[in-house]
């Protein structure tokens, strides 16, 4: 993404003529130049391009019936401006009758990149982090999800204003506010286009630039997968209870006085407790980490593994449980995910060493019914969706479009329902005649190793082989089973 400061189009609304920014500036003095955002696109004609359009503009502007052109450069030059930023004009617009080249794609994505303000919220998250101790401090990243109504101040304790119009009082919960809402509509642009093939639904509302700009090139994807993954690293999105992978990730950016407080100062915001918490004995960080996880473990259970494969595994693998969660470096997959529902019949789980998870059925309500761990069996034919991890330390989050495959490897335990698959040809979009779903559960991959133990593989989304019925429940019918007395997990 070049020219991320600067526009790379900007009108002469004298001329009524398209410059590239770099023809009008080429000393580059930064030339004033107004923003002007044509705010009518509900009432746009997709089949017309809109008359009397300025020189060097190659693509199509939107046609608006009673909102000429010409009446919008007249009131532009009321202002005394002779440079403009105009969105419509700007930014390359797709159309059927007109399509884009792909260097105009290219452009268009890294245009809408500058609308979002993706690098103007970067820049003040990196001031935040360097100059607000209030925002750095370990401590208050727990005080912050424990007290989120607590009134903001200025130094001679007056409120400070937040909202439309500065109308309202600012509370701790404010801060995240707006980085909350653009972390979920990038997470909820990832998650359409991973099914869009299979899906009939229009793109929520809100996603069109930010979906328009991951179309645009290969890298913008990468780019903000990455720009997500550093706001889940402030501590700012997320920002409640019951959220431990949110906590434990804003937890890595924050500042501690002491290697234990890493752990110690987040147990009120975990909703956990540690007996006599202790500090320089001797023994390292390793007798407090573990501490710590086993009380995590015993009040999150499930929420603690929503997370996704780690596809660079050396650093996964040369840590046991008690530091892969901790350390706060797996990224909540919750942010793509919504808020899971678990199921309320999920195995316990306990660790069994350092390196193993062991998981045990609930006991059943029958006497004479042995428990077991059910899980959806390898080698049959699947429809599913990966969710992945680059690295361990400093990754991103990747989804895979949804695929239909068969697993030889993988067996699948089902943690929670989600959205059924609509039963439709991906090639031409049409739905099925009787309104047939594929019925799916949320589920822990697994790469099945021996008689009853595997390796965590992180989140997928499966759904039947076979279309079921449109409003009924999903069943485990639907798929092969196998079951276990217990598990081992790696």
């Amino acid at each position: 993404m070049a020219d991320r400061d600067t526009p790379h189009w900007l009108l002469d609304i004298r001329e009524w003529r398209l410059y590239e920014y770099a023809q009008l500036d080429p000393e580059n003095r930064q030339i004033e130049y107004g923003i002007v955002s044509y705010t009518w696109g509900m009432w746009r004609d997709t089949t017309q391009s809109a008359a009397g359009k300025p020189e060097n503009v190659r693509w199509d502007v939107p046609f608006v019936q009673d909102l000429p052109l010409t009446e919008a450069r007249e009131v532009m030059l009321s202002m005394n401006m002779q440079y403009v930023w105009w969105d419509w004009m700007c930014v390359p617009q797709r159309s059927e009758r007109n399509p884009l080249t792909p260097d105009e794609i290219r452009l268009a994505g890294e245009e809408i990149a500058k609308q979002i303000n993706i690098e103007a919220v970067r820049y003040c998250v990196k001031r935040i982090q360097e100059e607000e101790p209030w925002l750095t401090s370990g401590w208050t990243l727990q005080e912050g999800v424990l007290l989120p109504n607590t009134p903001l101040l200025d130094r001679r304790g007056n409120r400070l204003r937040f909202g439309e119009f500065l109308r309202d009082n600012a509370v701790v919960s404010s801060i995240s506010a707006s980085i909350n809402r653009l972390a979920e509509d990038i997470a909820k642009s990832f998650v359409y286009i991973s099914w869009q093939d299979y899906s009939t639904e229009s793109p929520p509302p809100g996603l069109a630039r930010i979906l328009e700009f991951i179309a645009a090139a290969p890298e913008n994807g990468v780019f903000l997968a990455t720009f997500l993954a550093d706001l889940l690293r402030t501590g700012l999105v997320g920002y409640t209870k019951n959220a431990p992978l949110f906590i434990l990730s804003g937890r890595v950016s924050r500042r501690f006085a002491c290697p234990e407080d890493h752990y110690w100062a987040l147990l009120g915001a975990m909703e956990i407790t540690v007996a006599n918490p202790w500090y320089n004995d001797g023994r390292g960080i390793g007798p407090v980490i573990a501490a710590f996880f086993g009380a995590l473990l015993e009040r999150h259970q499930w929420r603690l593994f929503l997370m996704a494969k780690m596809d660079q595994r050396a650093e996964w693998h040369n840590r046991g449980w008690s530091e892969r969660i901790s350390e706060g470096h797996a990224l909540p997959l919750e942010i793509y995910l919504g808020t899971v529902t678990l199921f309320t019949d999920l195995p316990q789980i306990t660790l069994d060493g350092p390196d193993a998870l062991l998981l045990k059925p609930l006991k059943s309500e029958d006497p004479g019914k042995k428990p077991k761990i059910i899980f959806i069996d390898k080698d049959q034919p699947l429809y599913t969706r990966r969710h992945h991890q680059s690295t361990y330390m400093n990754g991103f989050i990747h989804i895979d479009a949804v695929e239909h495959d068969s697993y030889t490897n993988s067996i699948f335990l089902p943690i929670a329902n989600v959205e059924p698959l609509d039963d439709i040809d991906k090639k031409d979009k049409k739905t099925s005649p009787w309104q047939k779903v594929r019925k799916d559960y949320r589920c822990i991959e697994i790469e099945h190793l021996a008689e009853s133990s595997g390796r965590f593989l992180g989140v997928a989304d499966v759904w039947a082989g076979e279309a079921g019925e449109q409003g009924k429940p999903v069943t485990k019918e639907l798929f092969y089973l196998i079951d276990f007395d217990d598990y081992k997990l790696f």
